[in-house]
This record gives C-alpha cells, structure tokens and sequence, in this order.
C-alpha cells in the first residue's frame, strides 16, 4: 500500500500522539480483559511504517515543492538557447526603437535650418529694401543687427544637424551589420532622411 507523503506524516503524528497518550495502559495492564486496549492485545492496529528523519522529510518536501514550480514555469524556461533569441530580439527593437528617435530627432533639425534660411532670406530681402527706399539710419541699423543674429543661427543648426546625422549612421550600421536587419520602415525612412541631409550639405558646400 503506497501512501502519499502528507499522510505518511500525518500517520506518524497519530501514532505517535497515541502511544504517548496511553503509555502507562500499554505497558502496565496485565489483564485479561478482552474489552481493554494495551499493548499484548493493540497488535497490528496501525501499520506503522518506518519513521524517516525530518531532515529527509524537510528535503523530500522542498524538492516537491521545486518539481511544482518547474513544472509552472515550463520545461524550456531556464533554456539557455532561448534565452539568447530573447536577448538578441530585445536588443533588435530597442535599437530599431532608438533609431526611430534619431530619424525624428535629424528631421526636426532639418526644418529648423530650413527655418531659419527662410528667416534670413527674408530679412536680407528687408534690410536690401530699407536701403533701396532710404530707411531712417537708426532703423537701418537695428534692421542689420535682426539679420546678423539670424545669419548667427545657421552654423549651430548645420553643426547640431551634422552631429544628428553621424549618430544616425551609427545606429542603422548597427541595425545592418552587427544584428543583421535590413528591411522595415524604420530602417527605410532612415535611409531616406541620411540621403537628404547628405545631398543638403554637399549643395551647402557646394
């Protein structure tokens, strides 16, 4: 008869709250009393199983306790393999993540330098007039300085934009060399911006 282990132990406890109880009848009756329970007559009342350490029991019951948990979590959890596709495919959206913030980053500069080229077009288009017109000397002068300090935007923005691009780059060779992905519309509309911005600086130097 196999006996599960809580009931194994809950035996014992019986067993050995029962003996201890009637200790003094079990041992010290003598008669021949058919009705008295002691120990000439008690016999095979329980089936005692032989009592284990309560180290052993202690160690039985964690790796019981250990089996159900594996058991919970999946036989593949711990898989060292799978673990390193997880890894590999975190580190793939977070990259594809960052470079999606560098793209939005280079074209918000983008329009800014675009921005502030518009603003100095139309300021040197103003201060031209005022001359051409024979604006006051005072107000000609104030209408200089707006433009200088227009003009002064542009070498920040470019140098901004420049810095913007490199980190760019860096992130998509990521992308394609290093993780091996080449195809998706983050990647795509990258490539769009790193070429615009290029073709932007060499009509700038040109």
């Amino acid at each position: 008869m196999k006996f599960s282990k809580k009931k194994e132990i809950k035996s014992w406890k019986m067993e050995d709250a029962w003996f201890h109880s009637k200790s003094n009848r079990l041992f010290d009756d003598k008669t021949s009393d058919p009705s008295a329970l002691n120990f000439h007559n008690f016999r095979g009342l329980f089936l005692q199983q032989p009592k284990k350490p309560e180290v052993q029991i202690q160690k039985e019951e964690e790796e019981q306790r250990r089996k159900k948990l594996r058991k919970d979590n999946g036989p593949a959890s711990s898989s060292p393999l799978k673990f390193c596709i997880c890894s590999t495919h975190q580190i793939s959206m977070a990259t594809v993540r960052n470079l999606k913030i560098k793209t939005g980053t280079c074209k918000r500069i983008v329009k800014e330098l675009h921005s502030y080229e518009k603003e100095v077009e139309r300021e040197a288009a103003k201060t031209a007039d005022m001359k051409e017109k024979g604006a006051d000397p005072y107000d000609l002068k104030q209408q200089e300085n707006v433009l200088a300090e227009s003009r002064m935007m542009l070498p920040d923005c470019q140098k901004r934009l420049e810095a913007s691009l490199a980190d760019l780059k860096g992130i998509l060779a990521e992308l394609e060399e290093e993780l091996n992905q080449k195809e998706g519309p983050e990647i795509e509309e990258a490539r769009t911006i790193i070429g615009e911005v290029d073709k932007l600086f060499q009509t700038t130097e040109a």
